[in-house]
């Protein structure tokens, strides 16, 4: 029994050491890396109990790369200067879902949260008329908007603040709306991201656009906001980490906070796949998920400062 209910946390610390991201299941399984090793803490215990050495040995290093994976996602919460606090804003991310958008719970949310910067992930053509009216009541009437037939990479950003420049940013995958606003005379570049899910013939897709990310991050710094079908357990998502970019969440000592799916009666939240990541200069104020709003993916809101 010991050794069964070992397995699952010793094949996806299996996938995770050797990097594996080569199709579906392997991604899934990475995705819920923090939840598929839990099971190592009482068979350790279990093993303990019964003093049975080798299945001891085997939970004990399952338990220690466990923390060790989840280390970096519970940091106590980044300082924020006193500087960046004269400089602020308030960025909203929400993945409207393949079901259809909620344009009242839409509505709703910002009237709420009030952002100065929203960006929408699955954007069909259909929604163009209903969106530009409740963001025009908002005060988002500036932006950029992609639709697509396909929904999953239509996507926008909208402001409410001075537009500097804006462009449709090009990626082996997609093209993303990309903006640059003048918060309080401090210029920020932000811009939505909504990669392919990593499905077996969109994979390449997946990964290399999560790579070539972390490439353009380093010439050209911006908040990277949406759904990203990817997390710290994923390799080209700690690629793009790795290019300066730190998580909302994770620097507000959140550590995992479930995106998807919102859309269960009996199943909460339980991937991390919609991110905030923010490069130097810029720090997180507050990040935290709002109510769902008829979306699979819960909103993610985050009050941002700049140096």
């Amino acid at each position: 029994m010991g050794w069964l209910g070992l397995l699952p946390a010793l094949a996806v610390a299996a996938i995770r050491i050797a990097g594996v991201n080569g199709g579906p299941r392997t991604a899934l399984a990475l995705a819920l890396l923090p939840l598929a090793m839990l099971p190592a803490y009482p068979v350790l215990v279990l093993a303990a109990l019964t003093r049975r050495r080798a299945l001891g040995l085997a939970a004990a290093v399952n338990v220690a790369a466990h923390l060790l994976w989840l280390w970096p996602a519970l940091p106590p919460a980044d300082p924020v200067p006193s500087a960046a606090r004269a400089h602020t804003l308030t960025l909203v991310s929400l993945n409207v879902g393949s079901s259809g958008l909620d344009i009242v719970g839409l509505d709703r949310l910002l009237t709420r949260e009030q952002p100065d910067v929203l960006a929408l992930q699955e954007v069909k053509p259909a929604y163009r008329t209903a969106l530009t009216q409740v963001l025009h009541a908002h005060g988002l009437t500036a932006g950029l908007l992609r639709t697509d037939q396909r929904h999953l990479q239509g996507g926008g950003l909208w402001t409410r603040l001075p537009v500097l420049s804006a462009e449709l940013a090009d990626y082996p995958g997609a093209r993303w709306p990309r903006l640059t606003v003048d918060v309080a005379g401090r210029p920020l570049t932000v811009q939505v991201v909504h990669t392919w899910p990593p499905h077996s013939e969109l994979h390449r897709y997946w990964s290399a656009d999560l790579l070539a990310l972390a490439r353009a991050q380093r010439d050209e710094p911006a908040v990277l906001v949406g759904d990203f079908n990817a997390g710290r357990d994923h390799a080209p998502f700690r690629e793009l980490l790795r290019s300066g970019l730190r998580d909302a969440m994770g620097a507000r000592g959140h550590g995992h906070v479930g995106t998807w799916p919102a859309d269960r009666r009996l199943i909460p939240p339980l991937l991390e796949l919609d991110h905030v990541l923010l490069p130097n200069g810029v720090h997180a104020i507050d990040a935290y998920t709002a109510p769902a709003v008829g979306s699979d993916h819960l909103p993610l809101v985050a009050r941002l400062g700049l140096n």
